[in-house]
């Protein structure tokens, strides 16, 4: 498929915990890890892609590498700001933004194949890692994307 234009939205990442049957506020929220209430919570669920991890940077880096060829620019703070968008609405956004046709099915697994390549270069973010393991045994957790 060859498109030159479209949009992006935005997806968040966190921790999200879910309050304890009988809570006042049974919908799940974003949680700052700090949070005294955070024993409120019944369990404790972590995105891994940013959150868990720090990719932020290797993700940009394979971004760079796919969009220059094909003659785009992705300027990091444009990057930040469509953090967590799914790769085809990224590409369908910068090619319409920018006014330049990209065969976007063909860059979908080039984007994805360079990431990959990155991931020995993955570090963990270390506040997160550590409430996850002070509630380890103590509160149910998940991985979840």
């Amino acid at each position: 498929m060859t498109v030159a234009a479209g949009s992006a939205g935005r997806a968040p990442g966190g921790c999200y915990g879910r309050r304890r049957p009988g809570a006042t506020d049974p919908v799940p929220r974003l949680l700052r890890l700090d949070d005294p209430g955070v024993a409120a919570y019944a369990a404790l669920l972590f995105d891994c892609d940013g959150t868990l991890v720090d990719t932020m940077g290797l993700h940009y880096e394979a971004w760079c590498g796919v969009v220059a060829p094909a003659g785009l620019t992705f300027p990091r703070e444009r990057y930040l700001a469509m953090a967590g968008a799914p790769t085809r609405e990224i590409l369908e956004a910068l090619a319409g933004e920018q006014r330049v046709a990209l065969n976007v099915d063909a860059l979908l697994p080039e984007k994805e194949e360079r990431f990959l390549a990155l991931l020995h270069r993955v570090r963990p973010i270390e506040p997160v890692i550590a409430t996850a393991r002070a509630y380890r045994g103590s509160k149910r957790m998940a991985v979840v994307s």
